[in-house]
C-alpha cells in the first residue's frame, strides 16, 4: 500500500535509530546500521510500497553534500607537511592493492571491465571512518595518524581522477571527443577558480554578517554548481566536489562546513539506506566465497602494501603498522565510484551487491583494528623485535621526549642554560632535521620498552616529555622510577586533560604541561606586566609573528579539532 513519502522517511528513520543504537552498543560504526536498514526494509516493510525514486534523490543529494564537504576539507598542505610519505605510500598501496583485488576477480572469472572497476574502488579507504576513529582515540595529531590522514588526502585525490577518468570514457564519449572535453572541463575549472578568487571573497564577505545567509548561499552554490556539471556531461559528484574546493580557501570555510554537515548527516544515510535495498541476501549467498575472498584480500592488502609504502619511506614499524591498520576499510567513495558506473552502464547491479557486502565486512573488522592497534603492534613485533645497542656516554643533561610544538621552546632553554639535551623523536624528518643543525638526537619510539631501557639516563637531571599521551607518560615515569632510585631526576609530562595530569602527579611526574591552561596563564602575565601600554603589545606582537613565521618554516601546527568530516 502507499503511505506517502512522509510516512516512508519516518520508518527508515525510525530502523535506522534502532539498529544505530545496536551498533554503537556493539562499538560498531553506524555507517554499518544504515546498510543494514536499507537491507532490512523489504522484509519487515514488505507491503510497504517504499519509494525507490524518492530514496535514490536523496542518495544523490547526500552524495553531493559528502562531496562538498570533501571538497572544503582537501587540504593538500597535509601532503606537503607529511612529505614524501603521503605520495609514496597512498600511491603504492593504492596501485597494489588494486592488482591483487583485480587478480582476485578474474579467478572468480568476474569480467575485465567490472573487475577493474571493483578493484580500483575498493582500493581506496574510507576518511569518515578513520578520521572519525582516530578522533575517538585521540590519535589524529600522532605521527600515524597524522599519516594516515595524508595518505587518505592522496587516495581522495586519486579518487577524483577516477571519477573524471570514468565520466570521459562514457559509452556517449567518443575517442576523439576526449581530448575536447579535458580541455571543457579545464576551462570550466579555470572559470569556476577564477570566481572563487576574486569575487567569492567579496561576496561571503558581504553575506557572512547574517548566518542564515552564508547557509542558503552555500547550499545554493552547492547545487548549482554540482547542477552545472551533470547538465554538461561531468557529473555532479564532480561538480559538488569542486563547488568545496572553491570555498576552501575562503576564511569562513569553517563555519560553512560546520552548517552543512547536520544536513550532509541526514541525507547520507539515504546514500547508504539506498545501498542496502539493493543488497539482496539471496544474491550475496551465492557469490559468498567471493566476498569473503575479497574481503580478506582487499583489508590484508591495505594493510601490507600501506605498511611498507611508509616503511620506504623511513618510519617506525609501529608507525608503519599503525597507519596500515587505520586503511584497512573500504571507502565511500568506492561506493560513489561503482554507483557512477552503473549510471554509466560499465558496472552492474550484483558488482555493486559485492562490493555493499565487502565494505560492511572490512569496516566492521577495521573499527576493531583501529582500536586495538597497539595489541596487534605487541602481538606481531614485541617478541621478534632485536634490541637495540645504542651507545651509553657520558649521558646528556636532559632528555626532551618530542620536538615538535612545545620542546622547540624547550630546547632553546636548555640551549641558554648550557645543559646537554637528547632529542628523542620518531618523526623521521624531524630527526633529519635535527642532525643538518648539529641537535643530538635519536630515533626512537618513547613507548617501546625495548629502546627506553637501552637510553642512558645515569647522569640526566631532568626528562621532559612534550607526548601528550598518558599511558606513554606513566610508562616513562615508572621506568625512571625503576632505574634512578636513588637520584633525583626532575620529570616533567604534557597532559591535555585535567584527570590525566592528576593521575600522572599521582605516578610521581613532578610537573605537568598543559599546553592550553599555560596559553591562558601567558597571555595573563603579559597582561600584567604590560598593563595598558598598546607600544609593548606591539613589540609581543612582533616576536610572535616571527616565532609564528619560523614554526611556520618549521612545518609545526597548532592543535585543531577541524579534522571531523
Amino acid at each position: 500500500m502507499e503511505i506517502g513519502i512522509f510516512a516512508e522517511i519516518s520508518l527508515i528513520l525510525i530502523l535506522t535509530l534502532i539498529l544505530s543504537v545496536i551498533a554503537r552498543l556493539l562499538k560498531q560504526p553506524i555507517l554499518i546500521a544504515y546498510i543494514l536498514t536499507g537491507v532490512l526494509i523489504p522484509v519487515l516493510f514488505g507491503p510497504v510500497s517504499i519509494s525507490q525514486s524518492s530514496i535514490d534523490a536523496f542518495s544523490q543529494i547526500g552524495i553531493a553534500l559528502l562531496l562538498f564537504i570533501v571538497g572544503i576539507k582537501l587540504d593538500l598542505r597535509i601532503i606537503r607537511r607529511m612529505g614524501v610519505v603521503s605520495l609514496v605510500a597512498g600511491l603504492f598501496q593504492i596501485s597494489l592493492t588494486a592488482i591483487a583485488t583485480f587478480m582476485v576477480l578474474q579467478l572468480f572469472a568476474i569480467p575485465f571491465v567490472p573487475a577493474a572497476f571493483l578493484s580500483i574502488a575498493l582500493s581506496f579507504s574510507s576518511t569518515v571512518i578513520v578520521v572519525k576513529l582516530l578522533s575517538d582515540n585521540e590519535d589524529i595529531h600522532k605521527l600515524y595518524g597524522r599519516t594516515a590522514l595524508g595518505i587518505l588526502i592522496v587516495q581522495d585525490i586519486v579518487a577524483v581522477l577516477a571519477l573524471m577518468l570514468a565520466v570521459s570514457l562514457s559509452p556517449a564519449s567518443q575517442p576523439d571527443n576526449i581530448t575536447s572535453s579535458f580541455i571543457e572541463w579545464g576551462v570550466i575549472v579555470f572559470l569556476l577558480y577564477v570566481f572563487s578568487v576574486h569575487i567569492l571573497p567579496r561576496f561571503t564577505r558581504l553575506i557572512a554578517r547574517s548566518q542564515e545567509l552564508l547557509f542558503m548561499f552555500t547550499i545554493s552554490w552547492c547545487f548549482v554548481v554540482a547542477a552545472l556539471f551533470n547538465i554538461i556531461g561531468i557529473g555532479l559528484e564532480i561538480g559538488a566536489l569542486i563547488a568545496g574546493l572553491s570555498l576552501s580557501t575562503s576564511p569562513y570555510h569553517y563555519e560553512i562546513s560546520a552548517r552543512i554537515k547536520p544536513l550532509r548527516d541526514f541525507f547520507i544515510i539515504m546514500f547508504f539506506v539506498a545501498l542496502g535495498l539493493h543488497l539482496s541476501i539471496g544474491s550475496v549467498m551465492q557469490v559468498l566465497p567471493l566476498i569473503a575472498a575479497l574481503t580478506v584480500v582487499t583489508m590484508l592488502s591495505k594493510i601490507l602494501f600501506t605498511y611498507i609504502g611508509v616503511r620506504l619511506s623511513g618510519y617506525s614499524k609501529k608507525v608503519a603498522l599503525l597507519a596500515g591498520l587505520s586503511l584497512s576499510q573500504v571507502s565511500e567513495f568506492s561506493f560513489i565510484l561503482l554507483a557512477l558506473g552503473i549510471s554509466l552502464g560499465y558496472v552492474a547491479g550484483s558488482e555493486m551487491e559485492i562490493a555493499t557486502a565487502v565494505g560492511m565486512l572490512s569496516i566492521a573488522a577495521s573499527s576493531y583494528l583501529i582500536v586495538h592497534g597497539r595489541k596487534i603492534y605487541s602481538w606481531v613485533f614485541k617478541a621478534r623485535e632485536p634490541r637495540k645497542r645504542m651507545h651509553k656516554g657520558k649521558g646528556p643533561d636532559v632528555v626532551l621526549f618530542g620536538y615538535n610544538r612545545v620542546g622547540y621552546d624547550l630546547l632553546k632553554s636548555f640551549d641558554k642554560m648550557k645543559l646537554s639535551c637528547l632529542v628523542v623523536d620518531y618523526d623521521p624528518e624531524i630527526v633529519s632535521m635535527l642532525k643538518e643543525k648539529n641537535i643530538p638526537v635519536v630515533y626512537g619510539d618513547a613507548s617501546d620498552m625495548d629502546f627506553i631501557s637501552e637510553l642512558n639516563f645515569s647522569k640526566t637531571k631532568m626528562v621532559v616529555s612534550t607526548i601528550p599521551d598518558a599511558r606513554t607518560n606513566i610508562f616513562i615515569a615508572r621506568h625512571i622510577k625503576k632505574t634512578l632510585r636513588k637520584k633525583k631526576t626532575i620529570f616533567i609530562a604534557t597532559a591535555h586533560k585535567i584527570d590525566e595530569a592528576i593521575n600522572l602527579y599521582s605516578e610521581g611526574v613532578d610537573y605537568v604541561i598543559m599546553p592550553h591552561f599555560l596559553g591562558g596563564k601567558h597571555a595573563s602575565n603579559l597582561i600584567l606586566r604590560y598593563g595598558v601600554d598598546l607600544n609593548k603589545f606591539i613589540s609581543e606582537k612582533a616576536r610572535h609573528l616571527d616565532e609564528l613565521t619560523e614554526r611556520k618554516r618549521l612545518g609545526h601546527e597548532h592543535p585543531t579539532l577541524d579534522y571531523r568530516l
